[in-house]
């Protein structure tokens, strides 16, 4: 993985391989089955639902990869639906919670009807997209209905990001803006540009919460990473109560990921 600087859009990009459907079948295949139906690992998806929405709304993942996210919504109890073009992995997600409404389509052509859906979760989605997530924004849109609820999560141009980027310590990007590179894999965005891209299509911003801080301790500070690592060898609940709470408080600073909770307008 090859990180450069954008300074006039304030973002960072990836290069590594282009985020295909192929490369997506690639990587799921490699997760165990298991994974599918672990609702322990996404307790802080439905927690964050759960504070927006209440039991029995109709809420998409859109971009649902192994359907795991789904599978736990559902097991909440909120009629949940994903939609992926990953179709192999899709098939794989069915054969084993047949239960889950899955469908095969992509995020910038959702098949549902205008207002129909009372939240969205797009996670990880909108930075693979070199040309701009606009269209997918504006789909978004039209399948939320009036006071729906948007949960965006992407990587994130983090405070630790921004000081490298400052230092000089990622290489320029000085490439053209098209076509697109075809080893171009995502961005880590600014959060503000982003929010203001939803502020235009009638989204109300409710929160911003950044995660991911023992991830983006392993990517930005290797050394920090370490010793987070060796503190939390610590044994049973405690071990987990301790890396939880690096986690958080690491992710104030170098967080890997923000979450905007965002408001469909009327």
């Amino acid at each position: 993985m090859i990180k450069y600087y954008d300074r006039s859009r304030r973002r960072l990009v990836y290069i590594r391989r282009g985020a295909d459907s192929a490369y997506w079948e690639d990587r799921w295949s490699s997760k165990d089955d298991a994974r599918i139906t672990s609702t322990a690992s996404n307790r802080f998806f439905v927690a964050t639902t759960a504070r927006y929405l209440p039991p029995g709304s109709c809420v998409l993942d859109g971009g649902c990869g192994m359907a795991d996210k789904v599978f736990a919504l559902h097991d909440a109890g909120f009629f949940a639906c994903g939609v992926d073009f990953a179709m192999e992995t899709l098939v794989r997600a069915r054969r084993v919670a047949p239960a889950l409404h899955l469908v095969a389509a992509n995020v910038e052509a959702l098949p549902f009807h205008d207002g129909s859906l009372d939240g969205c979760w797009s996670i990880g989605v909108i930075e693979h997209f070199f040309e701009g997530f606009q269209p997918i924004a504006a789909e978004v849109r039209r399948v939320l209905r009036p006071g729906g609820i948007l949960f965006l999560t992407f990587p994130v141009l983090s405070p630790v990001r921004r000081l490298k980027a400052g230092l000089g310590l990622y290489a320029a990007w000085d490439a053209p803006l098209t076509p697109p590179p075809a080893d171009f894999y995502q961005f880590a965005l600014s959060p503000d540009p982003v929010a203001e891209i939803f502020a235009g299509l009638g989204f109300t911003l409710l929160a911003r919460v950044p995660h991911g801080g023992m991830r983006g301790l392993k990517e930005e500070m290797p050394r920090a990473h370490g010793l987070a690592r060796l503190v939390t060898r610590a044994g049973g609940s405690f071990r987990k109560a301790l890396r939880d709470g690096i986690d958080r408080m690491a992710s104030r600073g170098v967080g890997h990921t923000m979450l905007l909770v965002l408001r469909r307008e009327p």
